[in-house]
């Protein structure tokens, strides 16, 4: 733990929970705000708007119920572990693919279609909620009280209190004019904010392979015909595993071994 008995935190304890705290933020507004707008747009736009409500309220009611469980779960497997930096580092890594598979669906779906997307809307969210509620709400926690003392645990708190303004305002004023609910596909706002939870890789040829990787993932989105979803949920799976193996191969993290470790 880096703080003294006189309660002060190191540079490096303070840029990691803020750097980390604000990442997480972003990509829980990205949850929390944008995921039910984008399901009642979907529906809308395929003639279907009573099933938005249904729709906004199973991810909802199961991402809650995912949330929890994977918090307690992740909790104890840290615990377990005697680790937090790998949960995080990884953690957050998938978080961001996560995200990008948002990018998979069209603004419009056919009747045939509408009880797969649906679906997929939950299963994304209820992966998503996975990714973040252990590297976020289970590991980052934990290492925030690993790395304070009760004398500054609540500076560090008042801090990582207010992130979530500038998520909002990041999100929202910075990246919101991406979204269009009349467009086609709205990959390119998805993949832009998949991006951003996954800053952590290990060696430069990580890099050039995410990049490589959101291209592709762009080109599958964007060549998937209008009002028509291509891809079933194996596919989708598959689609993903196959663009998120690269990161899982990766053996260390650059942010968490230059501030964390």
């Amino acid at each position: 733990m880096e703080s003294n008995a006189h309660g002060r935190i190191s540079g490096r304890i303070w840029f990691s929970a803020i750097f980390f705290g604000l990442i997480g933020q972003i990509a829980w507004i990205v949850e929390n705000m944008y995921f039910a707008t984008f399901a009642q747009d979907i529906f809308s736009n395929s003639g279907r708007a009573d099933m938005a409500y249904l729709v906004t309220t199973l991810m909802v009611v199961f991402s809650a119920l995912t949330a929890t469980i994977t918090t307690v779960i992740a909790g104890g497997l840290c615990d377990k572990a005697g680790k937090r930096k790998p949960f995080i580092a990884y953690g957050y890594i998938a978080w961001g693919f996560t995200i990008m598979l948002f990018a998979l669906l069209p603004m419009s779906v056919t009747e045939a279609n509408l009880a797969l997307v649906a679906t997929l809307l939950v299963v994304f969210d209820c992966i998503m909620t996975v990714a973040g509620s252990t590297s976020n709400d289970a590991a980052f926690n934990a290492w925030v009280a690993d790395n304070t003392s009760p004398s500054n645990r609540g500076r560090v708190n008042s801090a990582l209190s207010v992130l979530p303004v500038f998520a909002v305002v990041i999100v929202f004023i910075g990246l919101g004019s991406m979204y269009d609910p009349s467009a086609a596909s709205n990959s390119t706002f998805f993949i832009t904010l998949g991006i951003i939870p996954t800053p952590f890789m290990g060696k430069s040829y990580s890099l050039i392979a995410m990049l490589s990787n959101a291209v592709t993932l762009i080109d599958i989105a964007v060549h998937c015909p209008a009002g028509a979803t291509t891809y079933t949920l194996p596919s989708c799976v598959a689609i993903w595993a196959s663009l998120a193996m690269p990161f899982v191969l990766i053996p260390s993290s650059f942010t968490t071994s230059m501030f964390m470790f």
